[in-house]
């Protein structure tokens, strides 16, 4: 279905996917210019992108410093060679939670990953992410230091399809043995149970993802954001990825029911993850 919207929304020249050149219109329902367009040398002026925005948008650029072409997204997009964009990505300015896959299908096929959330964050993907996005997932439409989410992934690393949930859920039905990762927005920690109404073993979970400015040095902000690396030990925004469903500690990766909040002794021994930078308004980094 998804494939099928993003051919429409090219072929018809909506606002979820747009590719724009040097003197296009940034604003939102620009229309889709020539698909063979983004292969072009034209460089797209990030003045012209001096309004925030209050939902999810990826400025995804084919140059470092976000230059060069740029194919502009509001939702999910599958397989970027619908959009002639495959293979392209090279930095991105986003607001919202979006995950960049290198295989199509949001990794159907094991590959690397790389995600940037917050609100307005601009940043340029490390040389071994550059050029290798085949697919682009959008987690959150909205990115606020209010937000408690749970994300359940049906594949390890935040791959494959996501699941929301907003508040606590007695009973996942069908799709308890669907989940394979996890992925947490905001402050508060959850409940996670090994049976349904909230009974079972349990554990919590937390946010486990920090920023150190020496811990990488292979990605690097432009322009609005330039003053970030090394100012800011954390962005305002908590989140928490779990690759994968045995860092729970339980002898099942079925998880039935969870509940917002820690009612529980135990924790998930997740370690802790590093992102390649943050600022205020957000961060980003890689899983693989």
């Amino acid at each position: 279905m998804q494939s099928l919207l993003a051919t429409l929304l090219v072929t018809l020249g909506v606002s979820a996917a747009t590719i724009l050149q040097k003197g296009s219109s940034l604003h939102r329902g620009s229309s889709v210019h020539s698909p063979s367009a983004v292969h072009s040398t034209s460089t797209v002026h990030t003045s012209a992108l001096a309004h925030k925005f209050s939902s999810a948008v990826a400025y995804c650029y084919s140059q470092p410093r976000q230059g060069g072409c740029c194919l502009r997204l509001t939702e999910s997009v599958p397989n970027l060679g619908i959009c002639n964009f495959n293979n392209l990505i090279s930095s991105v300015r986003l607001t919202g939670f979006w995950m960049f896959y290198e295989n199509s299908d949001y990794n159907a096929l094991p590959g690397r990953i790389y995600y940037g959330y917050g609100e307005d964050v601009s940043f340029t993907l490390p040389l071994a992410y550059r050029n290798i996005v085949s697919s682009v997932q959008v987690i959150t439409d909205s990115m606020t230091m209010a937000d408690n989410f749970i994300y359940f992934f049906e594949g390890p690393s935040c791959t494959l399809q996501s699941h929301k949930m907003k508040t606590s859920e007695a009973s996942f039905g069908s799709l308890s043995n669907k989940f394979s990762s996890i992925l947490l927005i905001g402050k508060r920690p959850w409940t996670l149970y090994t049976e349904e109404n909230f009974r079972g073993r349990h554990v919590c979970v937390y946010p486990n993802i920090q920023y150190f400015a020496m811990h990488h040095q292979t990605s690097y902000v432009h322009h609005h954001e330039s003053h970030q690396f090394g100012a800011s030990s954390s962005s305002n925004y908590s989140v928490g990825i779990y690759t994968n469903m045995t860092m729970l500690g339980f002898d099942t990766t079925i998880i039935k029911s969870c509940k917002m909040g820690c009612f529980s002794k135990s924790n998930a021994e997740g370690g802790k993850l590093f992102l390649d930078g943050a600022v205020d308004n957000g961060g980003w980094g890689s899983l693989m």
